[in-house]
């Protein structure tokens, strides 16, 4: 018994089995800047961080000055029609009606001035 006894003993003695390190830390680690990204976007993308900054301060003492505003004038641009070539038996066209939106009643002279390379671009 006493050989029984000393394996017993010698087998208490045994080392450890290697402990898992840094389970809980690794999950902190890449945890925390994960949470502090989706925070930041949440105050940004809800408009909070300019004011909490100071921005929301500096645009209201800028819109103090802003100048009065004129109604938008509208022009015409002529009717297209364009054809839709997609190798396909059926043809395919477009009939295309739009009008520019202009900020100043100046500028429709210069609009209607470059009207031919306008509709070219479509």
């Amino acid at each position: 018994m006493g050989g029984v006894a000393a394996a017993v003993e010698a087998g208490a003695e045994a080392p450890d089995p290697p402990k898992q390190k840094g389970g809980k830390g690794k999950l902190i680690l890449l945890g925390a800047p994960v949470l502090v990204i989706a925070l930041g976007g949440g105050v940004w993308f809800s408009g909070m961080l300019p004011h909490l900054l100071g921005h929301g301060e500096a645009q209201q003492s800028e819109g103090q000055h802003e100048p009065k505003l004129t109604e938008p004038v509208f022009v015409d641009v002529p009717e297209m029609i364009v054809n839709l070539d997609g190798n396909t038996r059926h043809p395919s066209y477009l009939k295309l009606q739009a009008k520019l939106e202009l900020g100043r009643k100046e500028d429709t002279g210069i609009v209607q001035a470059a009207m031919p390379r306008l509709v070219d671009m479509f």
